[in-house]
């Protein structure tokens, strides 16, 4: 009862030389699939606090950086900074139609009242940690937020 098949020896050791590196690449997959969501969540948080700050009111809607400022900011304590791209914007619209020139633009034809919006985009490059095969090992994460002026 307690003698070993001679067939069996060294089964062990091969079933874990089989095993570990599929265990190793599914756990650095995991884990660059998490940085990815991480980093993909702050730079959608980033956009919506610029979109946010020039939303407040006709005055901050203006502050084109003040909206990036305020984009970076939310992005400080999550991830390096110093990769992100953000672009802000105020545009206008009448009801549904076009954009129109927020300065100079006017409603024709009864389409409705101008609107005024902003618009904030952030982008981050994203590298994996580990070359996987059919997977891009860089690829950018990018948000954007649009919200209308009260």
């Amino acid at each position: 009862m307690g003698r070993r098949q001679k067939g069996c020896k060294g089964a062990a050791v091969a079933e874990l030389a089989f095993f570990l590196p599929m265990a190793l690449v599914l756990l650095l997959g995991a884990i660059d699939f998490g940085r990815a969501f991480y980093e993909l969540t702050a730079v959608a948080n980033a956009a919506t606090t610029g979109a946010k700050y020039g939303a407040h009111d006709a005055a901050h809607a203006g502050d084109i950086n003040g909206m990036m400022s305020a984009a970076r900011d939310d992005l400080k304590n999550s991830v390096n900074a110093s990769e992100v791209d953000v672009a802000a914007e105020r545009y206008c619209k009448c009801g549904t139609g076009p954009e129109i020139n927020c300065t100079t633009g006017t409603c024709a034809g009864g389409i409705g009242e101008r609107r005024t919006y902003v618009r904030v985009r952030v982008g981050k490059p994203f590298a994996t940690l580990f070359p996987y095969p059919g997977v891009p090992s860089s690829v950018n994460l990018s948000r954007e937020a649009q919200m209308r002026v009260q």
